[in-house]
């Protein structure tokens, strides 16, 4: 970027554009929609923030990596830092026997879209080939949608969308990032599903799971609440539908592992940044988005932990650490390190080793994992394209992902060594 009276204006290197020149990894890059496709250089108000705003997500991006580090070893801040999370993703992705379809998916409404976009943003920037973009359709049946509902935010979208990933040869020989394991291919592939709202007979969330390795599912944002509670119960039946397709189909729980996004902030001035049309109303007039007073998505965490309990699934973080909520539906998390005070990512790790010396969930045998992001986004109230009204979508940094990119990687860090372990013992228990 050049830096003209403190406003940001893009440039971007050609390996950050598509082959259609679009400019969709260009800082403040955003959309309606949170596609990031619009022609580059036609966005407004991303492209004329203070840098101050891109600066200071950046500092929090830090901290946030700072204190959820990749290694139990002792290590400094700067080589938790400087760890490429999104190398280790799309290698474990090309290397582990167990995962056959060599396939992200990620399912959801258009911030999910959005992640789908920086993550490719992310690849590109750290000198992956991404190509063979591929539009598909994707059978939907209309008629399953809800009496009174308006159909199109139910049911997948009517295409998905694939990039693949070329992996490199020579990353195998680089101990931060292989681990000491093979690559089985050289060409991953990720993909995203556009779905607001489920339809609760699971039969499309089936489809992609049959196809895919790992299942990022978010799409909370499309329940608000005002909503009518029957419109409100449909997300917590949603969740407990999902679970159970999974709960009831040994196969498809080991060959494809559900992993769910939080949910992320919005920053409108009503019932915790929600949308309403109130809020929205008074964003255009004002022309910014709002700090949230009392960060909050209660209701949402409560529906959820809900569904999980009723499945006898046990939440877990991305370590594999239970976690449980209050009755107010707050989470009950270790305490995070001060971040006005100096530590090391040391503290941090005995802190994890220390979780994990007790039980690491109450026993139940079905875990599923949430990757944080609310409390993260809660905090970017400023990131917002405000010209659109918009205080959903966020203006693209790579700092918006990276701690999402961490805790992806460290989950799967974890399901790759639990399912090694289980291969062991279970040769061991042949032999």
């Amino acid at each position: 970027t050049r830096i003209g009276t403190q406003k940001i204006v893009p440039v971007c290197q050609n390996r950050l554009r598509d082959n259609a020149g679009s400019g969709r990894c260009c800082l403040g890059a955003t959309s309606a929609g949170g596609d990031q496709d619009l022609p580059f250089g036609a966005r407004k108000s991303c492209t004329t923030q203070d840098l101050s705003v891109y600066q200071r997500v950046r500092d929090l991006a830090l901290d946030e990596l700072t204190a959820y580090p990749v290694t139990e070893s002792p290590s400094s801040v700067a080589s938790s830092l400087m760890a490429c999370d999104i190398c280790r993703i799309v290698y474990l992705l090309a290397s582990a026997p167990h995962w056959k379809h060599r396939r992200l998916a990620i399912v959801g409404d258009s911030v999910q879209r959005q992640s789908f976009r920086g993550m490719e943003c992310e690849l590109r920037r750290r000198g992956f080939v991404v190509g063979n973009i591929t539009v598909a359709p994707f059978k939907r049946d209309t008629t399953k949608t809800p009496p009174g509902r308006i159909a199109w935010k139910y049911g997948p979208a009517d295409t998905y969308t694939c990039y693949t990933v070329i992996v490199p040869g020579w990353m195998s020989k680089i101990p931060a990032i292989a681990h000491g394991s093979r690559l089985a291919t050289n060409e991953v592939t990720v993909c995203f599903y556009g779905h607001y709202r489920p339809l609760l007979d699971m039969e499309q969330h089936r489809t992609i799971a049959l196809e895919s390795d790992l299942m990022i599912v978010s799409y909370a944002l499309h329940y608000n609440s005002d909503d009518k509670d029957e419109i409100k119960k449909e997300l917590g039946d949603s969740y407990g539908a999902l679970l159970g397709m999974f709960r009831n189909n040994q196969t498809l729980s080991e060959s494809c592992k559900l992993i769910f996004r939080e949910t992320s902030a919005q920053h409108f001035p009503e019932n915790g940044g929600e949308y309403t049309p109130n809020g929205h109303t008074r964003v255009k007039a004002e022309k910014k988005c709002f700090q949230l007073e009392r960060p909050d998505i209660t209701w949402r965490r409560q529906a959820l932990h809900k569904a999980a309990n009723t499945q006898d699934y046990d939440i877990v973080d991305s370590y594999g650490n239970s976690i449980p909520i209050h009755l107010d539906g707050s989470y009950v998390l270790p305490p995070r390190r001060n971040t006005t005070q100096q530590h090391t990512a040391t503290s941090h790790t005995e802190a994890h080793r220390a979780d994990r010396n007790r039980s690491r969930t109450r026993g139940r045998h079905r875990t599923v994992t949430i990757l944080p992001f609310y409390n993260f986004t809660s905090r970017l109230h400023d990131l917002h394209n405000t010209n659109d009204s918009d205080c959903t979508h966020f203006c693209y940094t790579p700092h918006l992902w990276s701690p999402l990119w961490r805790h992806l990687r460290i989950a799967m860090d974890r399901m790759a060594t639990t399912k090694r372990e289980e291969i062991f013992h279970g040769s061991l228990a042949r032999n």
